[in-house]
């Protein structure tokens, strides 16, 4: 009997950051690369930015490079501590993949930055955009919110933005303004349709002429972060220009337009390296003889399919997206391949904590796959499962994402570890 033909070199399940990422790797290296996922992933729920470490052992972290080697040290089986090596080429090719379209993600390694929040905080981030990456240091700041936008309350955000900066050591100064043009005159307004607004010449002037008798004096001007899509770089640039001031964004609530910036940017990297998406569809893993992977059970509505597989990178993300569950009797579940779980022994006293911003997070937070360095899956006795199984992103095991602002740098880290993997 012939042997089954492999279509694809490597599948990847998930279509987050860790997904993406894991494809660019296989991709680079000449894959024939497959990413599938029941929805999109949950870059439009993110800022848009990347966060590497924003916080350790309960202090703001101010450099992700100087703070990684003892974190690796004190958690060896921290995601860090395992794909510390792919966590500068993954941010690479980020960057490279959002340049291609003029997104520009700035900043370093060495140095967070604050990024301030629709709700008038600020937080550390490590890669933004520029229109997020600003100097709130002795800024005198404009916040201008738009008529029938209901995600974004300028009082509430300069009422509340010098308090908080002035907690960080940072004094600035914010007065709100609204604008209201026939325009912004819709049932629903939502972030995308403004962001679509923005790249309309027309609307920038008008919005530009709006707010000139507020700009006396300041030299920011702060919007929601809905400054265009696909062309958010040239809108921003251009507002910029007829208002005299730099533009800033504050990131809103979800869905997010920076964050669909991104994944755009980085689907389109994908197409470019020649991988093929496929969206809608639900994945499970069969296994084949010895310890390998055999096929994928794609589900899309109408139309099942199998597939044999070469290499398959598990990256469907933790609880929040599905690719983890909570059974009725407590016990956790991984959807996809129904592998085994490692929980912290503080999970034996529950759960969650009694409070839902716990400090230092829920003990379900650590939950998870454990990996090799490889990025392969672990039984319970430190074994590999399969040969050819590899895992990334929010699923793994021994970091709290939350607590530590970790979640793009482990994705960008391991999913780049798992793709490498997966080609070779």
């Amino acid at each position: 009997m012939a042997p089954e033909r492999v279509p694809y070199d490597v599948v990847v399940i998930g279509l987050g950051l860790a997904g993406l990422v894991s494809g660019l790797a296989a991709a680079s290296r000449g894959a024939r690369t497959l990413l599938v996922g029941k929805g999109h992933g949950t870059l439009r729920f993110r800022s848009g930015s990347i966060d590497v470490l924003g916080h350790w052992d309960g202090r703001p972290v101010d450099s992700p490079a100087g703070q990684l080697p003892a974190l690796a040290a004190e958690r060896p089986e921290h995601p860090y501590a395992l794909a510390g090596a792919g966590l500068e080429p993954g941010l690479e090719a980020v960057r490279v993949a959002a340049a291609a379209v003029g997104l520009d993600l700035g900043g370093s390694l060495m140095a967070n930055r604050l990024l301030a929040t629709a709700a008038g905080t600020l937080r550390p981030t490590c890669l933004a955009p520029p229109t997020l990456r600003v100097e709130w240091e002795g800024a005198h700041v404009l916040v201008a919110g738009l008529a029938g936008y209901r995600d974004f309350q300028a009082d509430l955000v300069a009422a509340v933005l010098p308090a908080a900066a002035s907690q960080m050591g940072i004094e600035l100064e914010a007065r709100p303004v609204t604008v209201d043009l026939p325009s912004l005159h819709r049932r629903h307004l939502s972030g995308l349709e403004l962001a679509r607004l923005f790249e309309r010449p027309g609307f920038r002037s008008e919005l530009a002429v709006a707010l000139r008798g507020a700009l006396t004096g300041a030299t920011l001007v702060a919007f929601p972060a809905v400054v265009g899509l696909e062309g958010a770089g040239e809108a921003a640039s251009r507002l910029a220009g007829e208002l005299g001031v730099p533009v800033a964004e504050l990131s809103t609530v979800p869905p997010s337009v920076p964050g669909l910036r991104l994944e755009l940017a980085l689907t389109a990297a994908l197409r470019r390296a020649g991988a093929r998406i496929q969206v809608g569809t639900f994945v499970r893993v069969a296994a084949g003889s010895g310890r390998r992977v055999g096929s994928v059970q794609l589900e899309s509505p109408g139309h099942p399919q199998r597939v044999p597989v070469g290499r398959v990178v598990l990256a469907s993300g933790g609880l929040a997206s599905g690719g983890l569950e909570v059974r009725l009797d407590g016990s956790l579940r991984e959807t996809v391949a129904e592998l085994p779980m490692w929980l912290p022994e503080a999970v034996l006293g529950g759960l969650v904590g009694r409070r839902f911003f716990e400090p230092r997070g829920h003990p379900v937070s650590l939950a998870g796959l454990r990996v090799d360095e490889a990025m392969r899956p672990l039984d319970r006795d430190g074994t590999p499962l399969y040969e050819n199984l590899f895992a990334a992103g929010g699923l793994l095991a021994h970091a709290d994402r939350g607590v530590e602002k970790s979640a793009d740098g482990i994705a960008c880290a391991t999913g780049w570890r798992a793709g490498l993997g997966a080609a070779a």
